[in-house]
């Protein structure tokens, strides 16, 4: 199972650079160690912004960039902190030779966020 997991995080990461949860999964079965498999939903407002986010993870993943824009903007506006979904929406105008706005979405990533290096690596990148 550790091996088939490893498997399936790799692909994930390949699909979608810079996830650090994922590395950090990764590296933790790699090691041999017990890891949390679930996270515990504190409230509605989490629950349903983590489903908007995995729905326009999804979508993009299958290419249909217009409408996992619609689901990540959507869990955005409940939770304006979300960074995944800002790196999401980076990504699907990287995809689409929208530089500008990609980079736009890498700068608004706040210092001290665990993703801050990853997007402005990412933003430096795209110039």
């Amino acid at each position: 199972k550790k091996d088939k997991a490893l498997e399936l995080y790799g692909k994930i990461l390949a699909s979608i650079p810079g996830q650090k949860d994922i590395v950090t999964k990764m590296e933790t079965l790699a090691a041999g160690k017990n890891m949390n498999m679930f996270r515990t939903i504190e409230s509605p407002e989490q629950g349903i912004t983590e489903a908007l986010f995995d729905t326009a993870q999804t979508l993009a993943q299958e290419y249909s960039d217009d409408s996992a824009r619609v689901f990540a903007h959507m869990a955005l506006l409940i939770n304006p902190d979300m960074t995944k979904a800002t790196v999401l929406l980076a990504q699907i105008a990287t995809r689409h030779k929208r530089y500008a706005e990609a980079i736009e979405h890498y700068k608004s990533i706040a210092p001290g966020n665990e993703l801050y290096m990853v997007a402005r690596r990412e933003a430096a990148g795209l110039l």
